[in-house]
């Protein structure tokens, strides 16, 4: 055994040294002196101990600890009196001979930053390391007043212009900036929520509620504070602030957080905001999923692509505050909301995105409650007829937008290639999981009459039976294949069927 591991270790440090004197001999002596003379070319120094910034900083810490101080004149006593060492003192006098030289080199020679050439039509500037190529040719002549205005109203029409074209709140550094205020604004209410009301102290019971009244008062001016600070009703045309905060991964963290401060009404505002705006979100595009990326170089310069880390961190974040909002909405809130969905949004490409479908499956569910009587355990006011016939209205418009494009809001991953290269493409579209899928597709088939029923069915027709023939060839682990399966009765029981009622091809 020891004699094979030190064949083994031989054998490795032969493979070493192989693979590095490939590259022996690539560099002349010439070469390397000349680097040699660069590198100390740059220590060039009349006082090369004043200089050094680590030697001040090792003299310094040995004043402190009360150690003498190593000087020039030490190590030249040290040098006389000590002969051990010899080869290094050599080399430490080559090194100052050396450097001495460079010294008086470029004193004698000073650097030419234009050479002039026998023939040459003017002069030639010298572009070196310390004078490079002069990028901005500034004018040295002052403009007189007419031309400083002219040109000052001009510069002023281009901010102006600049201005009106180009948001301000979507600069990613502002929105860092103002994401890290609102962080400041919510960690000072949650702190006063922890520490709570003061108590009361013995013998000033009577002054009690005058301090929790003005602790009220300045818990609700820091609340309005935060209000204040998301904009969420300043009237612009421009990408509203909420939206380029949630395009922040520390934004959309914060979302949950804010919520808990704001009453429901500013809750319902900044929801029908971020509803109206939706496609407007950063994960409203197309996802690069794990161990894949844009197979064409020039559609990934001009399409916007999203990770699908982000992707997963909206959904797990920003979404479930603002999903619980929509689960206890009334119908009429709920009708507005789609209303508003369908209208300010591309509906089409909006369901071809996981965040889309999932606030689409949220409206849907909860309108089908309360359709359903539900509105005893989710609030107090039953839907009126109105409301009913609205929500049908607005239904039948949302079916109608999507008809024909049901197979389309399938994961799809034409756009991508595996990165391992024994991964195929369909494995890779395998590996994504389309729950949220079926999931909306349950949802608009209770809601569906019987032949909008059978436009859903003929449109997924084939995504049924491709999920169901693979759960059955054996070609997925057992946990996998059941997964796939279930997914497929999310739609199939929502309209009375079953998968086992489905009969496989031979």
């Amino acid at each position: 055994m020891a004699a094979a591991d030190r064949e083994a270790k031989y054998q490795q440090q032969q493979r070493v040294n192989q693979r590095k004197s490939q590259y022996s001999g690539l560099m002349t002596q010439h070469d390397k002196d000349f680097i040699n003379r660069i590198q100390i070319s740059q220590l060039a120094s009349s006082d090369p101990y004043s200089d050094d910034f680590y030697y001040q900083v090792y003299s310094s810490l040995r004043q402190r600890a009360g150690l003498p101080v190593w000087s020039a004149s030490a190590e030249n006593a040290a040098k006389g009196s000590n002969n051990r060492g010899r080869k290094e003192e050599n080399g430490m006098q080559r090194f100052h001979q050396q450097l001495q030289r460079v010294v008086n080199n470029a004193k004698r020679h000073p650097r030419q930053t234009q050479v002039t050439l026998e023939g040459a039509l003017g002069k030639i500037t010298s572009l070196t390391v310390r004078n490079p190529r002069q990028v901005l040719q500034v004018s040295e002549k002052k403009p007189n007043a007419s031309s400083a205005s002219h040109e000052g109203s001009k510069q002023d029409q281009k901010q102006t212009t600049s201005k009106t074209n180009v948001p301000t709140e979507t600069d990613r550094r502002r929105i860092l900036k103002i994401v890290e205020n609102l962080y400041l604004i919510v960690l000072e209410l949650e702190q006063m929520r922890r520490q709570g009301a003061p108590k009361p102290k013995p013998g000033h019971e009577d002054e009690h509620e005058d301090v929790v009244e003005a602790w009220n008062a300045k818990y609700a001016d820091r609340c309005q504070k935060l209000w204040d600070a998301l904009r969420l009703l300043d009237q612009t045309d421009g990408t509203p602030l909420i939206v380029s905060i949630l395009s922040v991964a520390k934004g959309a963290k914060l979302i949950p957080r804010i919520v808990r401060h704001l009453n429901s009404d500013q809750n319902l505002t900044m929801l029908t905001v971020i509803i109206a705006n939706f496609s407007r979100l950063f994960v409203c595009r197309h996802v690069i999923y794990p161990g894949s990326m844009v197979a064409n170089a020039e559609e990934a310069k001009k399409q916007k692509f999203v990770t699908f880390e982000d992707v997963e961190l909206f959904i797990n974040m920003a979404a479930p505050p603002l999903l619980s909002l929509i689960s206890e909405a009334p119908l009429q809130v709920i009708n507005g909301l789609i209303k508003l969905f369908i209208e300010k949004n591309d509906i089409v490409a909006v369901a071809r995105t996981k965040p889309g479908l999932a606030f689409l499956t949220m409206l849907l569910s909860r309108a089908e409650i309360l359709k359903q009587g539900g509105q005893a355990l989710h609030g107090p006011v039953a839907p009126s007829p109105e409301d009913l016939a609205q929500w049908q209205q607005e239904y039948n418009a949302l079916f109608g937008l999507l008809h024909g494009h049901y197979a389309s809001i399938f994961p799809s991953l034409y756009y991508l290639v595996p990165i391992q290269p024994n991964m195929s493409a369909i494995q890779l579209s395998l590996n994504v999981d389309d729950m949220y899928v079926w999931q909306f597709l349950a949802a608009m088939a209770v809601g569906a009459s019987m032949e909008q029923q059978h436009i859903l069915v003929t449109e997924v027709r084939e995504r049924v039976m491709e999920n169901i023939v693979l759960a059955h060839s054996n070609r997925f682990p057992a946990a996998q294949a059941q997964h796939r399966i279930s997914n497929v009765n999310l739609f199939l029981h929502a309209l009375g069927l079953d998968s086992s009622q489905v009969t496989l091809p031979r």
